[in-house]
């Protein structure tokens, strides 16, 4: 039982998820950089409209302070979460902004948010 509760521990689950947003920021840059992405890939240019970069204000928005809630309610890490706020806060103003990889995936969401149908 006690490992149970070390594994939902801040020592265990702050890092970890640390972990996965770095690797989400690596994953996406590599994306950008085109070295994750296959020689066959078709490639298009598009001008995003106001809609959409209404709904990126928006996703920061949510996110920042999401983020910064997870951050601030960790009892861990004491003494580094000023530097941990700040580069979460730029990588996450990086995917929101000028990662297209992560602007197309929350316009997906979206979309297949508006479009799901209700059942009753």
């Amino acid at each position: 039982m006690s490992q149970l509760y070390f594994f939902l521990s801040d020592r265990f689950f702050f890092p970890l998820f640390e972990v996965c947003f770095l690797v989400l920021f690596m994953y996406a840059l590599l994306r950008e950089k085109r070295w994750l992405r296959s020689k066959d890939a078709l490639e298009t240019t598009i001008k995003r409209g106001e809609k959409s970069w209404t709904v990126f204000d928006f996703a920061f928005g949510i996110l920042s302070v999401v983020l910064m809630q997870i951050i601030n309610c960790a009892e861990t890490l004491f003494g580094y979460k000023t530097f941990i706020s700040i580069m979460n806060i730029l990588m996450l103003l990086y995917l929101v902004y000028w990662n297209s990889w992560f602007r197309n995936g929350i316009i997906n969401l979206v979309y297949k948010c508006q479009n799901k149908p209700e059942t009753l």
